[in-house]
């Protein structure tokens, strides 16, 4: 089973004990599917410190039963108890070259072409300001719009 947990859900204990409190002996007993964990994903997280205990806690009582993945742009931010319950798993932006055949996709999609070599520049651009996923996409819709406004006049 996966339950996605919206991190604006958790800002008290008692919401993190309703999100996270269940039967332990149905948990040991029973499975969905065969599977060897409940999933929780929860996105974003930037926990209330009202919650963060209830969480901690909520991560021990469901240590070998629950795999919680929470994802955050902040790391730093996420609590020290949090932390040392968890694995880290930093997942980099990736290079230009490795973005360039998703970003050729996203052009072709909307009915444009790009030349290779100049797409690839714009992406190194984006990549050498600001090492973020997210920034290649800025570009590409930047460009996907000076495009559009080409094309009409």
């Amino acid at each position: 089973m996966t339950n996605r947990v919206r991190a604006t859900d958790l800002n008290s204990s008692k919401e993190v004990y309703a999100i996270f409190t269940r039967n332990k002996q149905f948990n040991a007993l029973f499975t969905v599917n065969n599977q060897r964990f409940n999933y929780n994903v929860i996105e974003e997280v930037n926990f209330d410190p009202s919650a963060r205990d209830a969480f901690r806690v909520a991560l021990d009582d469901f240590r070998g039963i629950d795999l919680t993945i929470i994802t955050t742009n902040n790391i730093d931010k996420i609590d020290v108890g949090i932390k040392s319950r968890c694995e880290i798993v930093e997942v980099p932006p990736l290079e230009p070259e490795r973005f360039l055949p998703r970003a050729e996709m996203i052009i072709a999609a909307e009915g444009f072409q790009i030349n290779q070599s100049a797409l690839l520049a714009l992406l190194e651009v984006a990549y050498e300001n600001e090492k973020d996923n997210r920034k290649y996409y800025k570009k590409i819709d930047e460009l996907l719009r000076a495009a559009q406004l080409v094309s009409v006049d």
